[in-house]
């Protein structure tokens, strides 16, 4: 299994352009950093460099959809 950050926006463009993907699934998860999270991030912001906590919420929302899609299947 290959995990990807290609978006169902980019997939639609690139079929558009005559490239098509096979055996490809896409799962998406909705995730909020709540309120004390959004202010870290927006310090972490300000002074440059990696927001930690969101690329993990992003990782963790990859992970929570493509174990809803397997439930699922």
């Amino acid at each position: 299994m290959i995990i990807s950050g290609v978006s169902g926006n980019e997939v639609y463009f690139l079929a558009r352009k005559g490239l098509f993907p096979g055996e490809l699934t896409v799962g998406n998860s909705v995730q909020s950093l709540g309120l004390a999270g959004s202010l870290g991030s927006s310090l972490r912001t300000l002074a440059g460099g990696e927001i930690e906590n969101i690329t993990q919420m992003i990782s963790h929302g990859r992970h929570a959809a493509i174990r809803r899609m397997g439930e699922e299947a």
